[in-house]
């Protein structure tokens, strides 16, 4: 019988991180060229401090976008043509291209050992409600297991056992 999966079993590698203090702009950009939905925060020093995820983006724009003023819109004429075009009065967007990272992120790091069962990681997962727990050795990150990571573990056991005779 096989030994139930351990963390280091599903973890992905390498593992992206992101500095304190990139800009958002940047940490952006850094999750869509990697197709990551999230990544490890890492203080000067090379330590954890937290993790940068799309919905910790998501909540701070949105927090910035309802305190915004409302765009005010004026009819006017066009100088050439003597059309009807629209002017804005004001138009405000609270910018970014200042913030760090470290005013998204969230301030913790969930991390498990390399042998710490699949089952421990899944519960540490659905109770917390979070899609990464970092893998870590002798206090370095060496992996990350996300839900897709998951998902994919459990693909191959059911494909597996699909040969065998179950799951048809």
């Amino acid at each position: 019988m096989k030994a139930p999966a351990c963390a280091k079993d599903v973890m992905s590698r390498p593992v992206r991180t992101l500095v304190e203090d990139a800009t958002i702009r940047d940490a952006a950009a850094f999750l869509l060229r990697h197709r990551i939905s999230g990544a490890p925060v890492m203080d000067r020093h090379g330590q954890p401090v937290g993790v940068f995820t799309l919905r910790d983006m998501a909540v701070r724009v949105q927090n910035r976008i309802l305190e915004r003023p409302v765009i005010e819109l004026q009819k006017k004429r066009g100088n050439r043509t003597r059309e009807s075009v629209f002017a804005a009065k004001s138009f405000h967007v609270e910018g970014f291209d200042k913030a760090t990272v470290a005013e998204f992120m969230s301030p913790r790091v969930v991390w498990v050992a390399p042998t710490a069962s699949l089952r421990s990681v899944v519960r540490t997962m659905a109770a917390l409600k979070i899609h990464h727990v970092f893998v870590m050795k002798d206090g370095r990150i060496i992996g990350v297991i996300t839900s897709l990571d998951i998902i994919r573990w459990l693909e191959k056991r059911m494909a597996a056992a699909a040969r065998g005779g179950c799951f048809r």
